[in-house]
C-alpha cells in the first residue's frame, strides 16, 4: 500500500472520531500555550542540562514534540482573530532579535551561531507567509488557478527562506504553517475535526515521510479540547517573555552544575 494511501486512511480515521461536546472543551488559547511552553521547556532543559539517555528520550524526543505543532497552530489562530496584523509581526520580530543570544547560549554555548536561528524567526516568517497569503485570497479579481499558483509560489518562497536563513525547523515548518493557514474555516460546522485534522496534515509535514519524529501527533490531544477562546490578556506578556527567560535560566542552570 503506497504512503499516500496510508495517509488517506490515516485522515479519514480522524475524520470520523467523537470528538468532546461543547461543554466539555475547556482548554483556551492560553490554556495550550502553557501546554506548549511547557513540553518546550522539558525539551530545552534535556538538551541545555545534558540529562541521561533515557530522561533526554522522554522529555525531549517524546513531551518536547507536542510543543512546535501547538505553536504553529496558535500562530495561524492569531493571524485570523488578531486586531492588528502588523504590530503582531513586530511584537514577534521584537522577541526573535531578543530571544537569539539566549537561544545560542543555551543550544550551542556560544553568543551567535549563523548555522542555527531561534524559533521565533521562523513563526515570524511564517506569520509573514499567512499575511501575503490572506493578501491573495482577498484578490477577488484573481482566477481561482491563479490564486493557488500565486499562494503556492509564496509557500515555496518562504520555505526556500527559512531552509536558507538556517531557521529552526525550516522549510518543514513553513510547510506545517501553511497547511493549518489552508485548512481555517474550511469546515465551519465542525471545528473540532478542523482543528484536529489541520493539525494532524502539520504533524506529516513536519515528519516528512520518514516520521522522523512521530511523537508530534501528541499534539493533536489538547487540540481536541480547545475552545477557541483565546484566554485572558492579562497573560501576553508573560507567555511572550517565558521563550527567552527560560533558555537564559537554563544557561544559568546549567553553568551552575558544570560550577558545582
Amino acid at each position: 500500500m503506497s504512503s499516500s494511501t496510508n495517509r488517506k486512511t490515516a485522515a479519514d480515521r480522524i475524520s470520523g472520531i467523537r470528538l468532546p461536546s461543547d461543554r466539555q472543551t475547556s482548554l483556551s488559547g492560553n490554556g495550550l500555550k502553557l501546554i506548549a511552553c511547557t513540553c518546550m521547556l522539558a525539551d530545552h532543559g534535556a538538551k541545555t542540562l545534558h540529562a541521561p539517555a533515557a530522561l533526554h528520550f522522554i522529555l525531549s524526543d517524546v513531551v518536547g514534540r507536542i510543543s512546535f505543532p501547538l505553536f504553529c497552530f496558535l500562530l495561524v489562530e492569531g493571524c485570523f482573530h488578531t486586531g492588528n496584523l502588523r504590530r503582531y509581526l513586530s511584537r514577534l520580530f521584537a522577541l526573535a532579535l531578543l530571544s537569539e543570544i539566549p537561544f545560542d547560549l543555551a543550544m550551542k554555548g556560544k553568543l551567535f551561531d549563523p548555522e542555527w536561528q531561534n524559533t521565533v524567526w521562523l513563526l515570524f516568517t511564517g506569520l509573514l507567509m499567512c499575511h501575503q497569503l490572506t493578501g491573495i485570497r482577498e484578490k477577488g479579481d484573481l482566477h481561482y488557478r491563479t490564486a493557488l499558483l500565486l499562494q503556492l509560489s509564496c509557500v515555496i518562497l518562504f520555505a526556500a527562506a527559512a531552509y536558507l536563513l538556517h531557521l529552526d525547523y525550516g522549510a518543514e515548518g513553513i510547510g506545517a504553517i501553511a497547511v493549518i493557514y489552508y485548512m481555517h474555516d474550511r469546515l465551519p460546522t465542525n471545528p473540532q475535526k478542523e482543528n484536529l485534522l489541520s493539525l494532524f496534515w502539520a504533524c506529516l509535514v513536519l515528519n516528512g515521510i520518514t516520521l522522523e519524529a512521530p511523537f508530534t501527533f501528541l499534539s493533536l490531544l489538547p487540540v481536541c479540547f480547545y475552545n477557541r477562546q483565546a484566554g485572558s490578556g492579562k497573560c501576553k506578556t508573560f507567555f511572550y517573555l517565558f521563550y527567552p527567560l527560560h533558555l537564559l535560566l537554563l544557561v544559568l542552570a546549567a553553568h551552575l552544575v558544570q560550577t558545582y
